[in-house]
């Protein structure tokens, strides 16, 4: 195991970890800021769960690649409105921004990154585990 392999390691660890982190967070805590003035009660929580559980499983079934955050999130704001309450639709449009921004960034990155550790040697690209990914060099 050579040292690109256990760089590759170490940030899968990182990532899955900051993955975790990061959704527990986004799916527990961001939904509930969005809906101010009043909590859901269990009624309106099963009216929630029970949409983004279909909506979830019916993509997954359709083979759609979705956001179960975004699901989520707007299951809430419908039930908050709903309910009569408070939007906070400010909060709404900055996520929506932030939706649309992070694949953009993650290209730019991903493809920043690509070619710093391409000029490294024993890091370059179609050498070890890209291959396993079904990545190829194209000489881009």
């Amino acid at each position: 195991m050579g040292l690109a392999d256990i760089l590759l390691v170490l940030l899968a660890l990182g990532f899955a970890w900051s993955m975790g982190a990061h959704y527990t967070g986004a799916c527990m805590g961001m939904p509930h800021a969005i809906v101010a003035g009043g909590r859901l009660a269990t009624p309106a929580a099963i009216a929630v769960i029970a949409a983004a559980f279909a909506l979830t499983t019916l993509f997954t079934r359709l083979r759609i690649p979705t956001s179960t955050i975004q699901i989520l999130v707007f299951c809430i704001v419908g039930a908050g409105a709903a309910l009569g309450l408070r939007i906070e639709w400010e909060t709404i449009a900055h996520l929506a921004l932030l939706w649309v921004l992070a694949p953009v960034a993650a290209f730019g990155l991903g493809y920043a990154l690509t070619r710093m550790f391409d000029a490294l040697p024993g890091l370059r690209a179609g050498a070890g585990a890209l291959g396993g990914l079904g990545l190829a060099a194209r000489g881009m």
